[in-house]
C-alpha cells in the first residue's frame, strides 16, 4: 500500500464496542474511537478533556446511600438537594446553605435503601415526591433557608370550595334562625359549609355554618340564633366538607349525622373536631345508611356526642390510621387500624410514622387476622408502641403532570393504575362526568408489571416493568377528559427502576437490566412511538448496569449515567445534528474513586451544573462527598480551567492597577482596591513600568491603609526601594480590535502609548477580548495603536485593560485541604502544571508563589481512534502489517498531550514553546515511534491538570501489501 494519510476529522460517534471493530462500511466507523475516557465530545466532532469536580461537604452519612436531586423555580433559582438516611440538606451557588454553621435540614420519612425509589415532579416552587412506601409528599420553600415537607392532603369534588364569593344583601329572623339574602343565584346545597363574612349589623351571622336551602337566592344557617337587625355587606362562599350534626351508636358503631352527603360506600372520609365522641377524629372507611347518615367500619361508640366536627372525603390515597401495635404472641408485629384495613393475606403493606414500635416502618407482606388486625410476616416485635402510623398499599409509585393534572401511578394495589386530579384541582382525585373530573385508568398489559416512570409529551408516556406505554385523548387535539381518554401499547422493552428523562423532544429511559439506554420517539412512518437502542454501537459502555441519569443541556446536550461499577457514562445528545456518541467518565488515581448519584441544574448566565455524589477512600477511609462539575468553557486563561477531582481553589483574585510606587524605604504602593488585601499578605509584582527591579518578586503587604500599603520581607523588615528607578504609570486601553479577517492579529488603541517595535509589554484587565491579555512583543502601527505579535483575535473588546503593571496577591502555601488527607494530587498553578504531591495535615508546600491554585486529584485523560481503513491494493488496511510513519494532531486551546502507540510508548507534545503560558491552537507535525504491526492504532493521553482538546488527526501511514 506504500503510504497513504487518513484524516480523522471527526470523534463525536463516540467510544465503540469491540463488537464494531470491522465496521468500516458504516459511517460511525471513521468517526469513533476504540478509548474515549475523560473526555468530552464536542457536536462539531472535536472532543476536549473533560473539566474536574469541586468539593461542595461530605455527605451527613459516609456509610449510607445519598442521591441528588434538583429543585428548580428558575434558571437564576436552582437548588441541588442531598437526600440521604431519612435527612434532606441544600445546596445553592455551589455551597451547602448553613445558619449559623449549622446545615439546614429535613427530617424525610425516606431510608436510604429506598432513596432509589424516590420519584419527582415540579411546579414552581412546589416539588411533588413520591415512592410507594410512603404517603405522597410536598417540598416547598419561601427562601434560601426555609423549606418544608408535607404530606399531601387529598380531598373530594363534593367538598371542594367553589372560591366564589356571593354577595349578601340581606338577613332576617326565619323562626330563631338566620335566613340570608344574596345577590345572584349562590349555587349552595342541603347540608353544604358556608362561610359568611362581612355583614354589618346581624354580625352574630360572621362564621362558618351548615345551611338549609330556602330557595336560589335563599339558605338559612342551622344552630343559628338571629338577634340584630341586618345593616349591609356580607359575602357567602362554600367551603370543604359537611358539617357533623350528631353522632349515634348503631351496632356499637359509630354513625355519623351528616346532611345531604354524597359519601358512598367504601368511601375513605377524614373526620375533624368533634367533640363528646372524639374517638370519631380520624380517616375512615364509611358505610352509606342514606343521604343523611353514614357509619365508620371499625370504630367503636363510646362516648355521646356534645358538638362540632367536619367530615371530608379523603382520597384513594390516604391511608389507615395505625392504634396499636404488638406481640402477636409469636414474635411477630401485629397492627391494628382504627377502621377497616381491607388487606388480604398477602398483600404488600407499607407502614410508617409508627413510633416506639418504628421496627414496623416499612414494607411488609401481611396475615390478615381480621377486618381491623393483621401480622407482619417476618417481623420481629421489640418496642412497646407509643402513638401514631399509618398503613396503606395505596400510594402511589411515581408522578407527573400532564395537562394540567397531578398525575401518579402504580401502587401496590394497583400497579398498572394511572390517577389523573382534576383539572387544575391537584389534590381532588374524585372521578365523573365533568370534562375536568378526575380520572383512573389501568393498563390492559399482558404481564403484571409496575409503573416505573411517566413523562408528559403531547400524550403521557408511561414506562413499566415490561412495556411503554402513551396516554391521552382520543386526539392529539382532544384533551383528556371522561369520555376521550385512549392508552396504547407501544413497545415491550421493559424499564429499569430509574426516571427517564426528556432531551431533545424526546423520552430517553433505561431498559430493564441497566444495560442498554432507549429512545422513545414517535415515527410517523409506523404512526407509533418506537424505541432504537442508543447504546448499540457502545454496548460495552453500560457493562456494570445504570442506575442514576439526568440531563445536562447547555453547552452541549449530554446525558450523564452513573453505573453500578461507580464510573460514570455520558451520551452527547443532539438529535437535530444526528450527534450521538458515549464516552467514559473515571474519577480518582487509578479509578480508586466512585460516582453514587448524579444531578444537573441550570445556570442563568452560564452552563448547567453537573453534582455528584462520590465515595472515596481518603487516609483508609470510606468517605461520602458532595461534588460538582466545573464549566466546560473556562474561557481564554487556562489559570481558570479545571482539572482535578475533589478539588479546591485558592484565588488571590483580580490583578490590581498600579497607581503609583515610591521609591522610598519601605516603597509605598498605591492600588485601585486595595480591600481584597490584608496585612500579611504575599503579594508579586508583574509589568511594572519604570520600576522593573520590582518585577516577578514576592513580598509581603504591611500597614495596609485604604488603597496604599509598604512592602516587607517574610521576616517583618522593610525593603529599601530608595534606590529603586522611578515608577512610570499604566496605559489606559481605548479598545482592543481585528487588525484584518485574514491576519486576525489582536490590535489595541491607547493614546500617545510611546512604544517601539519589538518592546515586551504586559497587558492585564481586558473584558471580553481577555485573550489580549498577558505578555507580548508589540509592532507599532502608529503614535495610538500597537499590534500585539503571534496573536489571535476571537473575542469581541467589552471594556478595561491597562498596559503596565500590576499586583496581585500569591500564596504558595495551601491549607483547608483535609478532605484529602494523604491522598497524591495534581496542582495547577496559574495555568501551569506543577509536580504531584501529598497532602499532609490538610496542607501543601508549593514550589512557588501563584495568584490562582487548583488543588485536587488526578484525572487522566485518553482517546484512541479506530483502526485506520485506508485502501490497499486488496481494498482495505486492515489486517495488512503497516505503521504510522508520522502523524498531524490538530489541537485546540491545549497546553498537554502525549502520543505514541499504547501507553509505555507515549511521547509530550511541546506546546508553550515561548514560555507565555498561552493556549495552543494549531497543527502539530509529530513523527511516530511505532513499529510495523496490523493494527495501526494511535493513543492521545493528557494527565496534567492543564487543557487538552483535540479536532482531528491526520495519520501518514507506510505499510506495504504483502
Amino acid at each position: 500500500m506504500g503510504k497513504q494519510n487518513q484524516i480523522i476529522n471527526s470523534f463525536n460517534a463516540g467510544e465503540l464496542s469491540r463488537r464494531m471493530d470491522s465496521r468500516t462500511d458504516i459511517a460511525k466507523y471513521s468517526t469513533g474511537c476504540r478509548i474515549l475516557e475523560n473526555f468530552l465530545i464536542r457536536v462539531e466532532g472535536g472532543v476536549t478533556k473533560a473539566p474536574g469536580t469541586y468539593f461542595g461537604n461530605e455527605a451527613k452519612h459516609s456509610d449510607k446511600t445519598t442521591i441528588l436531586r434538583s429543585f428548580v423555580f428558575s434558571a437564576d433559582q436552582a437548588y441541588m438537594l442531598e437526600f440521604g438516611d431519612y435527612y434532606i440538606r441544600f445546596y445553592v451557588d455551589g455551597a451547602r446553605i448553613e445558619v449559623g454553621g449549622v446545615p439546614v435540614e429535613l427530617v424525610t420519612p425516606y431510608k436510604y435503601t429506598e432513596l432509589r425509589d424516590l420519584r419527582f415532579q415540579q411546579s414552581a416552587d412546589v416539588l411533588y415526591i413520591t415512592c410507594k412506601n410512603h404517603a405522597p409528599r410536598m417540598l416547598s420553600r419561601t427562601s434560601h433557608v426555609d423549606w418544608v415537607l408535607e404530606s399531601i392532603e387529598f380531598t373530594s369534588s363534593e367538598q371542594e370550595t367553589t372560591e366564589t364569593y356571593i354577595a349578601i344583601t340581606g338577613a332576617v329572623a326565619q323562626g330563631s334562625l338566620i335566613k340570608i339574602t344574596t345577590s345572584t343565584q349562590h349555587g349552595f346545597t342541603d347540608g353544604e359549609i358556608v362561610t359568611i363574612a362581612g355583614v354589618e349589623g346581624t354580625t352574630e351571622a360572621n362564621g362558618r355554618w351548615q345551611i338549609a336551602i330556602v330557595d336560589s337566592t335563599h339558605f338559612v344557617l342551622l344552630d343559628s340564633v338571629f338577634t340584630t337587625t341586618y345593616v349591609t355587606g356580607g359575602t357567602a362562599v362554600k367551603e370543604i366538607g359537611y358539617f357533623v350534626s350528631d353522632t349515634s351508636n348503631v351496632g356499637g358503631e359509630i354513625n355519623i349525622l351528616v346532611r345531604n352527603h354524597k359519601f358512598e360506600t367504601g368511601d375513605m372520609v377524614r373526620v375533624v373536631d368533634v367533640e363528646g365522641t372524639v374517638e370519631a377524629n380520624g380517616v375512615w372507611i364509611c358505610d352509606k345508611v342514606d343521604n343523611n347518615n353514614i357509619t365508620l367500619q371499625g370504630s367503636v361508640y363510646s362516648s355521646a356526642y356534645t358538638s362540632g366536627g367536619t367530615i371530608v372525603g379523603a382520597g384513594y390515597f390516604t391511608a389507615h390510621d395505625i392504634t396499636n401495635c404488638a406481640d402477636n404472641g409469636s414474635g411477630l408485629i401485629r397492627i391494628t387500624t382504627r377502621s377497616d384495613h381491607n388487606f388480604t393475606t398477602g398483600n404488600r403493606v407499607a407502614i410508617e410514622d409508627v413510633t416506639g414500635t418504628v421496627e414496623a416502618n416499612g414494607v411488609w407482606v401481611i396475615t390478615k387476622i381480621d377486618a381491623n388486625n393483621f401480622d407482619l410476616q417476618d417481623s420481629t416485635f421489640a418496642n412497646a408502641w407509643s402513638s401514631g402510623g399509618q398503613a396503606s398499599n395505596r400510594w402511589p409509585a411515581t408522578v407527573s403532570f400532564f395537562e394540567e393534572r397531578l398525575s401518579f401511578a402504580g401502587s401496590y394495589e394497583k400497579p398498572l393504575t394511572v390517577w389523573l386530579s382534576k383539572s387544575g384541582d391537584y389534590y381532588n382525585f374524585t372521578v365523573g362526568t365533568d370534562a375536568d373530573s378526575g380520572l383512573i385508568f389501568t393498563l390492559l398489559s399482558r404481564l403484571i408489571g409496575k409503573t416505573m416512570w411517566l413523562v408528559p409529551q403531547e400524550y403521557l408516556m408511561i414506562g413499566n416493568t415490561d412495556s411503554e406505554w402513551r396516554m391521552g385523548g382520543k386526539s392529539t387535539t382532544e384533551p383528556i377528559t371522561f369520555d376521550s381518554i385512549n392508552a396504547k401499547y407501544q413497545e415491550s422493552n421493559g424499564s429499569a427502576n430509574i426516571q427517564a428523562v426528556l432531551a431533545c423532544g424526546a423520552v430517553l429511559f433505561v431498559q430493564r437490566g441497566g444495560r442498554r439506554v432507549r429512545e422513545l420517539a414517535y415515527s410517523y412512518a409506523n404512526d407509533k412511538y418506537q424505541t432504537p437502542d442508543m447504546t448499540r454501537l457502545a454496548y460495552h459502555i453500560t457493562e456494570s448496569g445504570i442506575i442514576d441519569m439526568s440531563v445536562q443541556v447547555i453547552p452541549e446536550p449530554l446525558i450523564w449515567c452513573v453505573k453500578e461499577n461507580g464510573s460514570v457514562c455520558a451520551m452527547i445528545y443532539n438529535r437535530l445534528e444526528e450527534v450521538i456518541g458515549w464516552m467514559n467518565r473515571t474519577t480518582g488515581k487509578n479509578s480508586s474513586g466512585r460516582f453514587e448519584s448524579v444531578c444537573v441544574i441550570p445556570s442563568e448566565t452560564g452552563e448547567d451544573t453537573v453534582w455528584f455524589s462520590t465515595i472515596r477512600t481518603i487516609d483508609g477511609q470510606e468517605k461520602r462527598y458532595i461534588e460538582y462539575m466545573k464549566p466546560i468553557d473556562f474561557g481564554a486563561d487556562p489559570a481558570d480551567g479545571f482539572f482535578v477531582d475533589c478539588g479546591l481553589t485558592f484565588d488571590g483574585g483580580a490583578k490590581l492597577n498600579i497607581t503609583a510606587i515610591t521609591a522610598a524605604n519601605p516603597p509605598v504602593v498605591t492600588c485601585s482596591d486595595g480591600t481584597i488585601l490584608a496585612d500579611g499578605n504575599h503579594v508579586r509584582f508583574v509589568g511594572v513600568r519604570g520600576m522593573e527591579e520590582i518585577n516577578d518578586n514576592v513580598y509581603v503587604v504591611a500597614g495596609l491603609a485604604a488603597n496604599d500599603f509598604h512592602l516587607h520581607d517574610d521576616d517583618g523588615v522593610n525593603i529599601d526601594g530608595s534606590a529603586f528607578t522611578a515608577f512610570e504609570s499604566n496605559l489606559t486601553i481605548i479598545k482592543c480590535y481585528e487588525s484584518d479577517i485574514e491576519n486576525r492579529r489582536i490590535r489595541v488603541n491607547v493614546t500617545a502609548h510611546g512604544l517601539t517595535t519589538g518592546d515586551e509589554i504586559n497587558i492585564f484587565g481586558v473584558l471580553g477580548c481577555t485573550e489580549a491579555n498577558g505578555i507580548w512583543n508589540v509592532t507599532v502601527i502608529d503614535v495610538d495603536n500597537i499590534e500585539l505579535d503571534d496573536s489571535n483575535y476571537v473575542h469581541s473588546y467589552l471594556s478595561g485593560g491597562y498596559i503596565g503593571g500590576y499586583v496581585e496577591k500569591v500564596a504558595k502555601y495551601v491549607t483547608g485541604i483535609d478532605h484529602l488527607e494523604g491522598c497524591e494530587v495534581a496542582i495547577c498553578g496559574d495555568g501551569g502544571a506543577e509536580p504531584n504531591d501529598t497532602v499532609v495535615g490538610g496542607t501543601l508546600t508549593l514550589e512557588a508563589y501563584f495568584n490562582k491554585i487548583h488543588v485536587g486529584l488526578p484525572i487522566r485523560a485518553r482517546l484512541q481512534p479506530m483502526k485506520p481503513d485506508i485502501g490497499g491494493s486488496y481494498g482495505t488496511s486492515q489486517g495488512i502489517n503497516k505503521r504510522i510513519d508520522s502523524l498531524v494532531a490538530r489541537f485546540e486551546n491545549t497546553l498537554d498531550c502525549k502520543y505514541g502507540p499504547d501507553e509505555n510508548n507515549l511521547i509530550d507534545i511541546i506546546f508553550d514553546e515561548d514560555g507565555t503560558g498561552r493556549m495552543f491552537t494549531g497543527d502539530k507535525d509529530v513523527s511516530f515511534e511505532g513499529d510495523y504491526d496490523g493494527d495501526g492504532l494511535t493513543l492521545f493521553e493528557s494527565e496534567k491538570p492543564i487543557p487538552c482538546s483535540i479536532n482531528g488527526v491526520i495519520i501518514k501511514l507506510k505499510g506495504y501489501d504483502g
